[in-house]
């Protein structure tokens, strides 16, 4: 994990510090605010990760460091948590990586849970009013090859799940899953048995599967981060074809591509990490031209993008783990504009004042002049921003 240092106007940053630190003095114990720069009300994004799009047009994001499911508003940018272990019941999360919305406004979770010190894959159903979650497959719910790394998840017309599994660490099955909701049932739809046994589908192997989506016609359509190529998946047979690569179809190359989405006129949109980038695919020829990135359209750079979703007026809507933010991509302009952004600060003291009220909270007093002495005096001030794990969707 490593830190990266972010300046910001000295004014706007005290006047946010000092606020923190008053309510410290008056109360004490944690306080929570946001970093000036918050777009949107609300919880900060520790590590945003998947998102989703429910069908009132609000956004659905999973925090991979925070196991939370967020919702934001896409025109305020207000952020309000709908699960996590404070906010609903049942087994909470321990790594949510991907998250979809089934036609009746249910939200499945691909990630895992601990028990009993053991770290478990599985599918979750959340209530998205109460924020209860529900184990829909795991190794104790449902028949067949058990997760190893559920990583990604999508909804067929049908109402089955597909499910990711795989990053290309041997024990993986890096296959596509098929989830039965009813009863958690699991069967291989497309990739390599473990172990050397029999192909599901013919076709190229998958090396690291990254991400899933299902085109208009029923097909799949996966991300390699090992053949950084786009693969169609016959979801009967399971089988696979290359249809973008470095000597399919013409266009930059997508080197790091982390996630997919499907635009209603049928184009690809992949997600490119590295350099960062939104680049179109054509789902005939295979070309690939960008959208977005350093050269093409205005507003904030993308940093280290991790999940695309198309939102309910056709934009793009993409989370970025290392901005913790949701920023929109006009899909015609390529131009950038962040939707919600915030990251939270936390002080805490061990003072708290007595319930029934009393005098003023002196030593957190002054220990907010004796921390505001010490950031004015090496100059400017800074927050730490975290950069998450390298890991990625790896």
């Amino acid at each position: 994990m490593r830190y990266t240092l972010h300046q910001f106007s000295q004014g706007r940053l005290l006047l946010a510090i000092v606020l923190v630190l008053i309510s410290v003095a008056m109360h004490g114990g944690p306080v929570v605010a946001q970093t000036p720069e918050a777009i949107g009300s609300g919880p900060g994004f520790e590590t945003p990760w998947g998102i989703a799009v429910e069908a009132n047009g609000s956004l659905v994001v999973v925090d991979f460091d925070k196991k939370a499911v967020f919702r934001v508003d896409p025109v305020s940018g207000d952020r309000t948590i709908v699960s996590d272990a404070r906010n609903g019941s049942g087994t909470d999360f321990e790594i949510p990586f991907d998250i979809a919305v089934e036609a009746d406004g249910g939200l499945v979770v691909a990630g895992g849970y601990q028990l009993s010190g053991q770290f478990k894959q599985a599918v979750f159903r959340v209530d998205p009013i109460t924020g209860d979650r529900t184990i829909v497959s795991d190794t104790n719910i449902g028949r067949g090859p058990n997760f190893i790394r559920s990583k990604g998840i999508v909804v067929e017309a049908d109402g089955n799940l597909v499910v990711i599994d795989g990053g290309g660490v041997r024990e993986d099955l890096d296959a596509l899953v098929r989830v039965v909701p009813v009863n958690g049932d699991r069967a291989k739809l497309s990739g390599a048995d473990i172990g050397g046994g029999p192909d599901f589908g013919s076709g190229p192997a998958f090396r690291v599967i990254k991400s899933v989506a299902v085109e208009a016609d029923g097909n799949l359509v996966v991300i390699d981060g090992g053949t950084h190529a786009v693969v169609r998946v016959d979801p009967a047979t399971g089988d696979r074809t290359i249809i973008s690569a470095a000597t399919i179809g013409s266009g930059p190359d997508i080197a790091f591509p982390e996630d997919i989405a499907v635009e209603a006129n049928g184009g690809l949109l992949v997600l490119n990490s590295d350099p960062p980038a939104v680049v179109r695919v054509n789902p005939i020829s295979g070309d690939r031209t960008i959208v977005s990135n350093a050269s093409a359209g205005s507003g904030p750079a993308l940093e280290l993008p991790n999940g695309i979703a198309i939102a309910a007026d056709g934009s793009v809507a993409l989370v970025d783990t290392d901005l913790a933010a949701v920023i929109r991509v006009d899909p015609v302009t390529g131009d950038r504009a962040i939707i919600s952004e915030g990251t939270d600060i936390v002080l805490s003291t061990t003072s708290r004042l007595p319930a029934t009220g009393g005098p003023t909270n002196l030593p957190n007093i002054a220990l907010a002049a004796s921390l505001l002495g010490a950031l004015l005096a090496v100059g400017g001030i800074y927050i730490l921003r975290r950069t998450p794990r390298s890991v990625r969707r790896a």
